[in-house]
């Protein structure tokens, strides 16, 4: 069973934050950190626009894959998306499903890239 994990670009710092997620009364969205012992819950607000989950797969390096990724793949740059009425992850233009063991790296992603 895959980690239901999520990344979103926090509203304040711009940086990536991971864990679960969270919607808001009013559209909001926000990335919640995982639980220590000791600590509260922390929910950091992030653009929706910039929310991503994790495919359950790692590249060929071990990086996580996220929705949202730019990943190099038949010697093609192609974005990894979700597809609701095929009910999963692809690569490009719901051309090829995400499945283990194909060679694929994460090179950047559509928020960070001019794409």
């Amino acid at each position: 069973m895959r980690k239901h994990l999520f990344r979103g670009k926090c509203t304040t710092s711009k940086e990536w934050a991971k864990g679960g997620i969270m919607h808001g009364i009013n559209g909001e969205m926000f990335i919640v950190l995982p639980l220590s012992q000791k600590d509260n819950e922390v929910t950091i607000p992030v653009d929706p626009e910039t929310v991503g989950e994790f495919t359950g797969l790692l590249d060929k390096n071990g990086k996580r894959i996220f929705e949202g990724d730019i990943v190099s793949f038949k010697g093609m740059n192609c974005l990894i998306r979700w597809d609701d009425k095929k009910a999963g992850f692809f690569i490009g233009e719901n051309k090829y499903w995400m499945m283990g063991g194909i060679e694929i790296e994460v090179i950047g992603n559509i928020h960070d890239m001019n794409c």
